[in-house]
């Protein structure tokens, strides 16, 4: 005879176990910022592997591997974002949006630009000089869409700026799956001026 709280009992551990599995499964699974872009200076269309290249900890021991050349320049800070899976999908150096989603190429928003930020002439001192300026998040609650925030800096003379944080919103379902900038040049902070 079958005892029905036994029944009862093993598929409580069953659910139990599955949950469990399923949630450590997850955690595990989440892998957005496995892969940096290690670029070189703006210099980095030659064909010289020196300038830069794509490295990725997503790899069976953990260790540093090299996947590509990097096709972005800067001096300093850069940020990218990648898949749940591990999968390149942008980077970034505060100028350009660099997008690694099928095909390494400038992103553009609907009409066309690349450049982000208000100011795109000679005293642009932007966030290819700045430790940190660029950082994607993920927006929350959403499979396709991403913010890019990063720093603008605007010299206006010797030791007086002007200062700005903004961000861009990137669907990586537009285009046709490409991935595009839907809204660009958004201010967080304002521009102030900074002595």
């Amino acid at each position: 005879m079958i005892n029905k709280h036994d029944t009862h009992s093993k598929i409580q551990v069953f659910l139990l176990v599955f949950f469990f599995l399923t949630a450590f499964g997850e955690l595990f699974s989440q892998k957005e910022y496995y892969n940096w872009d290690y670029c070189g200076q703006f210099d980095s269309y030659k064909n010289d592997d020196s300038l830069g290249f794509v490295i990725s900890f997503d790899t069976p021991d953990g260790e540093p591997k090299r996947l590509r050349k990097s096709f972005m320049g800067t001096d300093e800070g850069n940020s990218t974002i990648s898949t749940s899976r591990g999968e390149l999908l942008f980077a970034s150096n505060g100028v350009y949006i660099y997008n690694y989603l099928n095909f390494p190429k400038l992103m553009t928003d609907k009409n066309n630009n690349t450049r982000i930020g208000h100011f795109s002439h000679i005293g642009l001192a932007d966030a290819t000089s700045s430790t940190q300026g660029v950082l994607w998040v993920k927006k929350p609650q959403s499979d396709s869409l991403y913010y890019l925030f990063y720093h603008n800096l605007f010299q206006l003379e010797v030791n007086k700026y002007l200062t700005s944080l903004e961000y861009v919103i990137i669907d990586i379902s537009a285009n046709n799956g490409k991935g595009q900038i839907i809204s660009m040049n958004n201010d967080l902070i304002p521009y102030n001026h900074n002595e």
